[in-house]
């Protein structure tokens, strides 16, 4: 995981000016590993994308807040701005945004079904708005870096092998935080990805540090525990198993990076809408992974 962090510096609050809160909701969300190729909206990078083109659009504005997503390893789903505009502007800001989120709905036309703005003109002047310094390098950071798939497998057709997801903003009295999750089962190009989102991040002003994630486990389909895994399991169910790898952090990563050459497998029960409010699993295959440990152990001893 990358953070990237700035202080915030603040400006007084030009007169003539009011505060206007903007919230990104209706997004589905999802795994960062499981649903990145799913061409899920991330709501980060959509309503920074909103800020930024407002300007164009003849609404300049003045950054006072901005935060969003719950959890690094999900694709965030809702986001929100406060931010200063001219009082006159106000009236029409509902009909430019409006075309704006018409325009960002034609780039998630398949993986989206509704997503909204909401606009609250907020009471008081006490909202002072960070230097434009400071706003401009928060946006363009969240607004240019990769998040979703950045590399699918060579070897394994249809799986993503390097993906990252902008997944968390937090804002307090002194500081921004952006965590961004990336992932990918190939070592090496973890490692490039991750430098090039802390260039970015150092061009936009704001420092780094790296939080320890999950190490790469790059499959292997003529693993011996996975041979006599399938065998097991057509023994006792009269079919093949499906054998296939996933873009997700687990704890085979870890396990493989302490014990180099370790021959390992990873199997569980169905989970759909993982790291979502939908998220499930399906109780009749948590029996059949029951089932599944209990004859491979037998077979193993």
């Amino acid at each position: 995981d990358l953070v990237a962090s700035r202080r915030l510096d603040w400006d007084a609050v030009e007169p003539g000016t009011l505060a206007v809160r903007l919230s990104l909701t209706g997004l589905r969300g999802g795994h960062s590993g499981l649903d990145i190729i799913k061409n899920r909206g991330n709501a980060i990078r959509l309503l920074s994308q909103i800020l930024i083109q407002l300007p164009r659009k003849g609404v300049d504005l003045r950054l006072c807040r901005f935060e969003g997503g719950s959890k690094r390893n999900a694709i965030p789903r809702e986001a929100t701005a406060v931010v200063r505009i001219r009082a006159e502007l106000l009236a029409r800001l509902p009909e430019i945004l409006e075309a704006q989120m018409s325009e960002l709905k034609k780039l998630h036309t398949d993986s989206e079904a509704n997503f909204d703005l909401h606009i609250e003109a907020l009471q008081g002047d006490d909202i002072p708005p960070v230097k434009e310094i400071v706003a401009q390098g928060l946006l363009s950071y969240c607004f240019s870096q990769a998040t979703g798939v950045v590399t699918m497998s060579q070897s394994i057709p249809g799986l993503v092998e390097t993906s990252n997801n902008l997944g968390v903003v937090t804002w307090s009295e002194d500081l921004v935080t952006v965590t961004s999750c990336s992932r990918s089962s190939n070592g090496a190009a973890l490692d490039q990805l991750c430098d090039q989102l802390a260039s970015v991040a150092h061009l936009c002003g704001l420092s780094v540090r790296s939080d320890a994630g999950y190490p790469g486990w790059l499959p292997d389909l003529s693993s011996p525990m996975l041979a006599i895994t399938k065998e097991v399991f057509a023994e006792y169910y009269g079919r093949e198993p499906e054998v296939t790898a996933i873009h997700a952090g687990l704890e085979c990563g870890i396990l493989g990076e302490r014990v180099p050459g370790l021959d390992m497998i990873s199997f569980g029960p169905d989970i759909q809408d993982a790291h979502s409010p939908d998220e499930s699993v399906c109780p009749e295959s948590v029996a059949v992974v029951h089932e599944q440990l209990g004859h491979l152990l037998r077979a193993l001893c």
